[in-house]
């Protein structure tokens, strides 16, 4: 009786051990999360102060942001245009991401910038960057995946 009391013992012992097996999860690389995705601006602040309706053209509130995996960058005028005479979709620029760094170059104006990745997941993408025409002005960007 105490052999098979003591299998028992093992058996639910051995069950309970593997029913808590802690799973980890793998690491998702990080371009993986930001490539083909369309990103809409929802947040703009400097220094900490809302800024989204001040910088950004009503009409440039719906546009979509795309990190394509060949390092190019474009840009969609989604619904609300802008301009009628340029195109709709078009490339904004080329952009590469090391570490928790992306850097990214506006064809449009000619300008490189590098930002800090505060939080990027599957939904969410911020960004934040030290203005380069007034030092010591933090600027932070949030996006969402549509």
């Amino acid at each position: 009786m105490k052999k098979l009391t003591l299998c028992s013992l093992l058996f639910a012992l051995a069950i309970s051990l593997g029913g808590c097996k802690k799973v980890i999860p793998t690491p998702q690389d990080p371009n993986s999360l930001l490539v083909d995705k369309k990103w809409k601006v929802i947040a703009y602040t400097q220094d900490g102060q809302d800024k989204l309706h001040e910088y950004y053209l009503p009409c440039q509130l719906d546009d979509l942001n795309t990190f394509a995996s060949d390092g190019k960058a474009y840009q969609d005028d989604a619904e609300d245009r802008c301009s009628t005479t340029e195109p709709k979709v078009k490339e904004a620029g080329t952009w590469s991401m090391t570490g928790k760094k992306i850097t990214a170059t506006d064809t449009n104006f000619g300008i490189t910038a590098t930002y800090d990745v505060i939080e990027l997941t599957e939904k969410t993408l911020k960004l934040s960057l030290i203005n380069p025409f007034i030092p010591g002005m933090v600027l932070t960007a949030t996006y969402t995946a549509q």
